[in-house]
Formats: C-alpha cells, structure tokens, sequence
C-alpha cells in the first residue's frame, strides 16, 4: 500500500496592491501628433495607477497608443499635456530621475554596431544615469588598454529564427 502523499500547503494570500504605492501614475495624459490633414489624438487623457507589486500590460489594437504611452512614461516622447509619474518621479520634470529607476528593452536592436557590447551597456548606464562617470584620464586610459575596444558588436538579433543553434 502506497502512502498518502501530505497535503500540499496553501497558497499564500496575494499582496494587497491597492495599498502599496504607485509604481505609474498619470493623470490627464495626452499625446497629439500634428499632421497637414488634422491632427492626430494618439493619447487622449489617460489616466491611470499601476501600483508596486501589479503585473500590467497593455492591450489595444494597432493605432491604439500603446506605443506612445510607453514612450511617455519612458521619457522617449514628450506629452501634449497630462502628467505622469514612474517609480515616484515626474516624467517631463526629472526624467534622468525615471531613466535611473526603470529598464527598457526595445525590440529593435539600438545598440551601436561599432562598439563592444560591454562598451554599449557602459554607455547606456552612464547615458541614463546609473553608473558614474569615470575621470576623462581613466576613461582614455581604458578606452586605450581594453582589447574589447576593438572588437564590434556581434551581430544580435531579436528573431529566434536568425538566432545561432548550439551543434
């Protein structure tokens, strides 16, 4: 006779969110792009609060303003009007405050092809504030010794199927 495996523990309430502070926020977001046959309302008074500890995605078909209201909280596209706030800072006022706070990933590769990859995260971290610039010597002192420095960036891609098979 075979023994009754335990019971399996229960799972653990999920995080009262409503609660915790506000990871986005916007108020009134608006986004118009001005084209010669009228303009175009890509974003139009969006208001809404993701807080800490939500998982949240967005949803629309194309044209909708999803890329845009992504841009707009990632400080890539300046609003028309509206307010937002990401990880506690406001976008349009301190936006090296919001860079230093979130991670972008986009799905086009933007990384400069004449530089390393190591050389392409070094840039982007000191570009949007998380990492501290080196004196001018040291960084030419670098830039000069590193073997790294000569090798471009290997072709990287986002399609699975462009991706190298392990043999």
């Amino acid at each position: 006779m075979k023994p009754t495996p335990a019971p399996a523990p229960p799972l653990a309430p999920a995080a009262d969110t409503a609660h915790a502070p506000a990871a986005i926020r916007t108020e009134g977001l608006r986004k118009i792009y001005p084209r010669a046959q009228g303009d175009l309302v890509a974003v139009d008074g969006l208001d809404l609060t993701v807080h800490q500890g939500e998982f949240f995605g967005l949803l629309g078909t194309n044209g909708a303003g999803k890329s845009t209201t992504i841009g707009m909280l990632t400080t890539l596209v300046a609003p028309s009007a509206g307010k937002a706030w990401v990880a506690g800072r406001e976008v349009s006022a301190d936006p090296v405050g919001v860079k230093s706070r979130i991670g972008v990933v986009s799905q086009a590769n933007t990384l400069d092809r004449a530089l390393a990859v190591a050389d392409n995260l070094a840039f982007c971290g000191r570009y949007f504030g998380c990492l501290p610039q080196p004196p001018a010597a040291a960084r030419s002192n670098c830039w000069n010794s590193s073997a790294s420095r000569t090798r471009p960036t290997p072709k990287l891609t986002s399609s699975p199927a462009a991706r190298p098979t392990a043999s």
